[in-house]
Protein backbone atom coordinates (compact mmCIF):
# COMPACT_ATOMS: atom_id res chain seq x y z
CA UNK A 1 0.00 0.00 0.00
CA UNK A 2 2.85 2.19 1.08
CA UNK A 3 4.74 1.47 -2.30
CA UNK A 4 1.77 2.62 -4.08
CA UNK A 5 1.12 5.98 -2.44
CA UNK A 6 5.02 7.02 -3.75
CA UNK A 7 4.86 5.02 -7.26
CA UNK A 8 3.62 8.39 -8.89
CA UNK A 9 4.48 11.35 -6.37
CA UNK A 10 6.71 12.44 -9.32
CA UNK A 11 3.94 12.76 -12.29
CA UNK A 12 0.58 13.79 -10.59
CA UNK A 13 1.95 17.36 -9.59
CA UNK A 14 3.16 18.46 -12.89
CA UNK A 15 -0.01 16.71 -14.48
CA UNK A 16 -2.29 18.83 -12.23
CA UNK A 17 -0.48 21.67 -13.31
CA UNK A 18 -1.32 20.34 -17.47
CA UNK A 19 -4.95 19.14 -16.78
CA UNK A 20 -5.93 20.89 -13.22
CA UNK A 21 -6.60 19.80 -9.75
CA UNK A 22 -10.43 18.35 -9.40
CA UNK A 23 -9.89 15.51 -12.15
CA UNK A 24 -6.19 14.16 -11.15
CA UNK A 25 -8.41 14.55 -7.43
CA UNK A 26 -11.86 12.63 -8.36
CA UNK A 27 -9.28 10.29 -10.41
CA UNK A 28 -7.17 9.11 -6.98
CA UNK A 29 -10.89 9.28 -5.29
CA UNK A 30 -12.25 6.80 -7.91
CA UNK A 31 -9.25 4.78 -7.30
CA UNK A 32 -10.00 3.91 -4.16
CA UNK A 33 -13.41 3.23 -4.64
CA UNK A 34 -12.60 1.33 -7.50
CA UNK A 35 -9.96 -1.08 -5.71
CA UNK A 36 -12.07 -1.35 -2.76
CA UNK A 37 -14.75 -2.46 -4.38
CA UNK A 38 -12.27 -5.18 -6.47
CA UNK A 39 -10.62 -6.63 -3.13
CA UNK A 40 -14.49 -7.28 -1.50
CA UNK A 41 -15.34 -8.54 -4.99
CA UNK A 42 -12.48 -10.70 -5.70
CA UNK A 43 -13.42 -12.94 -2.18
CA UNK A 44 -16.65 -14.36 -3.98
CA UNK A 45 -14.35 -15.74 -6.85
CA UNK A 46 -16.12 -14.11 -9.11
CA UNK A 47 -14.07 -12.42 -12.00
CA UNK A 48 -15.09 -8.76 -12.83
CA UNK A 49 -13.29 -5.99 -14.72
CA UNK A 50 -13.01 -3.03 -14.20
CA UNK A 51 -11.77 -0.60 -16.58
CA UNK A 52 -10.13 2.97 -15.36
CA UNK A 53 -6.32 3.67 -16.81
CA UNK A 54 -5.66 0.08 -15.38
CA UNK A 55 -7.78 -2.61 -15.85
CA UNK A 56 -7.80 -4.51 -12.75
CA UNK A 57 -8.09 -8.25 -11.76
CA UNK A 58 -9.95 -9.00 -8.76
CA UNK A 59 -8.86 -10.59 -5.66
CA UNK A 60 -8.68 -14.03 -5.37
CA UNK A 61 -5.44 -14.94 -4.01
CA UNK A 62 -2.90 -12.84 -1.64
CA UNK A 63 -0.81 -11.78 -4.80
CA UNK A 64 -4.18 -10.32 -6.74
CA UNK A 65 -5.01 -8.62 -3.40
CA UNK A 66 -1.64 -7.32 -2.59
CA UNK A 67 -1.28 -5.84 -6.66
CA UNK A 68 -5.00 -3.86 -5.25
CA UNK A 69 -3.54 -2.79 -2.31
CA UNK A 70 -0.42 -1.35 -4.49
CA UNK A 71 -3.07 0.11 -6.99
CA UNK A 72 -5.21 1.93 -3.74
CA UNK A 73 -1.71 3.31 -2.63
CA UNK A 74 -1.29 4.99 -6.06
CA UNK A 75 -4.63 6.13 -6.15
CA UNK A 76 -3.62 7.59 -2.61
CA UNK A 77 -0.84 9.53 -3.75
CA UNK A 78 -3.32 11.20 -6.23
CA UNK A 79 -4.57 12.86 -3.44
CA UNK A 80 -1.31 13.40 -1.81
CA UNK A 81 0.25 15.10 -4.68
CA UNK A 82 -2.47 17.09 -5.74
CA UNK A 83 -4.15 17.92 -2.03
CA UNK A 84 -1.36 19.87 -1.13
CA UNK A 85 -1.38 21.99 -4.02
CA UNK A 86 -4.67 22.26 -4.04
CA UNK A 87 -4.57 24.01 -0.59
CA UNK A 88 -1.39 26.70 -1.28
CA UNK A 89 -4.05 27.66 -4.39
CA UNK A 90 -6.88 28.08 -2.47
CA UNK A 91 -5.99 29.31 0.93
CA UNK A 92 -3.77 32.39 2.14
CA UNK A 93 -0.77 31.78 3.67
CA UNK A 94 -1.49 31.40 7.23
CA UNK A 95 -4.67 29.38 6.72
CA UNK A 96 -2.80 26.88 3.86
CA UNK A 97 -0.01 26.46 6.46
CA UNK A 98 -2.40 25.00 9.63
CA UNK A 99 -4.40 22.79 7.04
CA UNK A 100 -0.76 21.77 5.44
CA UNK A 101 0.20 21.22 8.57
CA UNK A 102 -2.57 18.86 9.50
CA UNK A 103 -2.50 17.47 6.61
CA UNK A 104 0.85 15.82 7.22
CA UNK A 105 -0.01 14.98 10.05
CA UNK A 106 -2.55 12.46 9.49
CA UNK A 107 -0.63 10.87 6.69
CA UNK A 108 2.27 10.36 8.89
CA UNK A 109 -0.07 9.30 11.95
CA UNK A 110 -2.26 7.35 9.57
CA UNK A 111 0.12 4.72 8.70
CA UNK A 112 0.55 3.92 12.34
CA UNK A 113 -2.47 3.94 13.42
CA UNK A 114 -4.03 1.63 10.58
CA UNK A 115 -2.71 -1.60 11.72
CA UNK A 116 -3.86 -1.11 15.03
CA UNK A 117 -7.27 0.03 14.59
CA UNK A 118 -7.13 -3.19 11.83
CA UNK A 119 -6.64 -5.52 14.19
CA UNK A 120 -9.37 -4.05 16.60
CA UNK A 121 -11.70 -3.97 13.98
CA UNK A 122 -11.55 -8.22 12.81
CA UNK A 123 -12.38 -8.62 16.34
CA UNK A 124 -15.97 -7.23 15.75
CA UNK A 125 -16.25 -6.95 12.32
CA UNK A 126 -14.90 -9.70 9.49
CA UNK A 127 -12.35 -7.88 7.72
CA UNK A 128 -14.05 -7.52 4.53
CA UNK A 129 -16.36 -4.76 5.95
CA UNK A 130 -12.98 -2.53 6.11
CA UNK A 131 -13.06 -1.92 2.69
CA UNK A 132 -16.78 -1.91 2.57
CA UNK A 133 -16.41 1.38 4.92
CA UNK A 134 -12.89 2.45 2.52
CA UNK A 135 -15.41 2.28 -0.30
CA UNK A 136 -18.39 4.23 1.01
CA UNK A 137 -15.85 7.03 2.48
CA UNK A 138 -14.54 7.16 -1.02
CA UNK A 139 -17.79 7.59 -2.77
CA UNK A 140 -19.14 10.27 -0.51
CA UNK A 141 -15.89 12.81 -1.06
CA UNK A 142 -16.03 11.58 -4.93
Amino acid sequence: YLSGGMFLQWLLGPLSDRIGRRPVMLAGGGGVFITCLGILLGQKNEVWFIITCLAILLAQNIEQFTLLRFLQGISLCFIGAVGYAAIQESFEEAVCIKITALMANVALIAPLLGPLVGAAWIHVLPWEGMFVLFAVLAAISF
